[in-house]
């Protein structure tokens, strides 16, 4: 980037959505960087895709794993289902690689014969701030970049009459090639769009089974501790029943024994009254 080059930040050329990705996810590790565009129709489709594919790959590549794995095995539960949508992923971005390379390289060959190069075209670039947190979102800025460079290869053979021999059909070649960089584009934000669904839902699903077995547990929890206290007021009955009949039979044996002295005790009395009858003197 030249020095006298503005850099246009991320706030002004993304287009705002709900998503609000950075937001939500702060601590999500970023490359700063930028790229350097000249055609309006690849800045409008960065600015709606950017976001959208930033979310979805970095759920798919970053967020999943956290949510899925399991603290007990420490393994990734479903992790064949993250590395088929990460490969179906990759193997669609290079797909899109080798597209636009084959044609910027017969577009060099054509725009030769006419003394052109990508170096010599006139293309006003502006530098547009990026920040990427996997590799797809540096492949997609990559591919931004190649589909720029090929839009403007395609209006030098249009302005050369490379594409076409007759003017209608030369221009008929360039909106179907031109509708055909925006398809590639948008067809990989769509499949990146796609995997990030089925992740999510399978991370719902995991979580909705989390938590039910939390509640489960919970249940038996409380199930144990109903249990346990209907134990523990059982034997507490038992307890204070025992206690309740040792006391009652003490109080028997007391009162057993106070109704003994009792009886000893009148007997005693009877007898001490006999005796001093006995000791008694004569009357006079």
């Amino acid at each position: 980037m030249q020095a006298d080059q503005e850099l246009i930040p991320i706030s002004d050329w993304m287009r705002r959505t709900t998503i609000d990705f950075f937001q939500k996810n702060k601590d999500a590790m970023m490359v700063k960087g930028y790229v350097s565009l000249s055609n309006p129709a690849i800045v409008t489709i960065m600015s709606t895709t950017y976001e959208p594919l930033m979310r979805d790959t970095h759920f798919i590549s970053c967020k999943a794993r956290e949510i899925l794995l399991d603290h007990t095995s420490g393994e990734v539960i479903r992790d064949d289902e993250l590395l088929r949508a990460e490969m179906e992923i990759n193997a669609h971005v290079k797909s899109v690689h080798e597209y636009f390379d084959t044609r910027i390289a017969q577009a060099d060959q054509k725009l030769a014969l006419h003394g052109i190069t990508q170096d010599s075209m006139q293309r006003k670039e502006r530098n547009y701030e990026t920040k990427i947190c996997s590799p797809t979102m540096t492949h997609f800025f990559n591919i931004l970049y190649k589909a720029d460079v090929y839009l403007s290869q395609l209006h030098y053979l249009w302005m050369t009459a490379e594409l076409a021999d007759d003017d209608n059909e030369a221009m008929r070649v360039r909106l179907n090639a031109e509708r055909d960089v925006r398809h590639q584009i948008l067809a990989m934000c769509r499949l990146a769009t796609q995997h990030f669904t089925l992740v999510r839902r399978l991370c719902m699903a995991v979580k909705d089974q989390r938590t039910e077995q939390r509640r489960l547990s919970a249940e038996r929890d409380r199930q144990i501790t109903i249990e346990r206290a209907e134990r523990q007021r059982v034997i507490a009955e038992r307890e204070a029943r025992a206690k309740s009949k040792k006391i009652e039979r003490h109080e028997k044996r007391v009162g057993k024994m106070a109704e003994s002295l009792s009886v000893a005790q009148e007997e005693l009395d009877r007898v001490a009254a006999g005796a001093v009858e006995e000791v008694s003197p004569l009357p006079a």
